[in-house]
C-alpha cells in the first residue's frame, strides 16, 4: 500500500510543478501588463482615441562620442552633396564625414552605445538653412545637426521605423522619409517653426505618402 502511494505520489509532482510553474507565468504577464509605463499607456489610450500625439524637438547630444582624432573611414554607405562640400555617412565608425577638396574631417561622431543616438546612422541630406538632417535607425530618429559637433536636434520623437532615405523641399518645410520597416516613404510636414531650434515648439506630422510602394498600395497612415 505504502509503495502504490509513493508511486502515485511521484507521478503527481511533475503535474503539479507544472501547473504551478504554468500559473505563475500567468500571474507574471499579467503583473507586467498592468504595470506598463504611464507613456505606454498614454500613447495606447491616444492611439485609440484617435488623437494625434505630440511629437516635440529635443535637443540631445552624442553620449561617448568616438574619438575624432583617431578616426578613419570605416565603411561609407551614402553621400550628399552640397556645392563642394560632400556629407558622407559612415555606418561602422559610425558618423558623418564632411569632404572639402583634400580636406576630410568629422562633421558629427557617433557613439558604439547600442540604441543611442548616432549609432546607426544611415542616411544624411543638407538642409536649405545650414547644417544636415541625419536618419539613425538605432533610435528611430531623425536628427539635425545645424553645425559640427556632437549637439543634435531630434526632430520625429522616434515614431519612424527605419529611416534609411532622406530628402528636403527647396524651402526647408517638408522632410521626406523612405522607411525600409514600413516599406513606405512618409512625408513629414516639418513646417517652418520645427528648424527654428526651438525645442519647445510641436513638430509637424508624419503621413504616408499618396503612391505606391513595392509593388502595392500603402496601408492605411499611422495616426501620427
Amino acid at each position: 500500500m505504502t509503495i502504490r502511494k509513493l508511486c502515485a505520489t511521484v507521478t503527481t509532482f511533475p503535474t503539479v510543478t507544472y501547473a504551478f510553474a504554468l500559473t505563475l507565468l500567468l500571474a507574471i504577464s499579467h503583473l507586467a501588463v498592468g504595470v506598463q509605463p504611464a507613456s505606454a499607456q498614454e500613447a495606447a489610450e491616444t492611439e485609440a482615441s484617435g488623437e494625434k500625439p505630440a511629437i516635440q524637438a529635443k535637443d540631445v547630444e552624442v553620449p561617448s562620442p568616438i574619438d575624432a582624432a583617431s578616426a578613419s573611414v570605416t565603411y561609407p554607405r551614402a553621400v550628399a552633396v552640397n556645392g563642394d562640400q560632400r556629407f558622407i555617412v559612415d555606418l561602422d565608425l559610425p558618423g558623418i564625414w564632411v569632404q572639402q577638396g583634400e580636406k576630410k574631417e568629422l562633421y558629427t561622431p557617433g557613439t558604439k552605445l547600442l540604441r543611442k543616438p548616432m549609432n546607426r546612422p544611415w542616411c544624411v541630406v543638407p538642409h536649405p538653412q545650414g547644417g544636415v538632417l541625419i536618419g539613425d535607425s538605432a533610435t528611430r530618429e531623425i536628427y539635425y545637426a545645424k553645425e559640427p559637433g556632437v549637439k543634435l536636434v531630434a526632430l520625429n520623437g522616434g515614431y519612424l521605423g527605419i529611416p534609411m532615405a532622406l530628402a528636403v523641399d527647396a524651402a526647408g518645410e517638408q522632410i521626406y522619409v523612405g522607411d525600409a520597416e514600413r516599406r513606405a516613404v512618409f512625408d513629414c510636414r516639418s513646417a517652418a517653426e520645427n528648424l527654428n531650434w526651438l525645442p519647445e515648439s510641436t513638430r509637424g506630422d508624419c503621413r504616408l505618402m499618396p503612391t505606391v510602394c513595392c509593388g502595392r498600395s500603402l496601408p492605411t497612415p499611422m495616426p501620427w
